[in-house]
């Protein structure tokens, strides 16, 4: 359903620029998914720290989206092997921050929550889901953006890259 979307999107935009033109609708959609795939980069310690954690822990992925969007990405990412787990939110029916799909990953990796950490960056969807079901809450803040203090409760650490999580663990 992606695809139709964003169609609708950019023509939702064209017409408010006062311009119908569903076959360009259809040109910036396929541009702008194009582009946006082939700007995916990783961040430079990715690798290197799944790669170890995976030696240890099991390792999870939880990505809010429609199914087909972000399946693709993760391939493309070339990181799916360093998973056991893989949850999108499209296909449990609802999103971070519902505990469902929280949960969902729990379930699939079988281990507890207490013993778990959700690294995230979003406060709102990944901190809040987290706390909601039990697991602590890792805040990867890369840009060292302030938060508000409601949400400080919910952060058992914040780091600025994945490779400072051997700290925290």
């Amino acid at each position: 359903w992606v695809p139709a979307y964003q169609i609708a999107v950019w023509e939702h935009a064209l017409t408010a620029q006062g311009h119908t033109n569903r076959k360009l609708a259809e040109q910036l959609a396929t541009t702008f998914r194009e582009k946006r795939l082939a700007s995916q980069e990783l961040f430079p310690e990715t690798e290197t720290v799944l790669s170890e954690l995976r030696s240890m822990y099991k390792l999870g992925i939880l990505t809010n989206g429609a199914p087909d969007l972000q399946r693709q990405k993760i391939e493309r990412s070339g990181l799916a092997h360093y998973f056991d787990a893989i949850v999108v939110s499209g296909e449990v029916g609802v999103g971070k921050p519902d505990p469902l799909v929280f949960n969902t990953v729990l379930e699939q990796l079988a281990v507890p929550a207490h013993t778990t950490l959700m690294v995230g960056d979003s406060l709102e969807r990944d901190m809040v889901g987290a706390s909601q079901v039990g697991l602590q809450g890792v805040w990867i803040n890369r840009q060292g953006q302030p938060h508000d203090q409601h949400y400080a409760a919910l952060i058992h650490a914040q780091i600025a890259s994945l490779d400072e999580l051997y700290k925290i663990l």
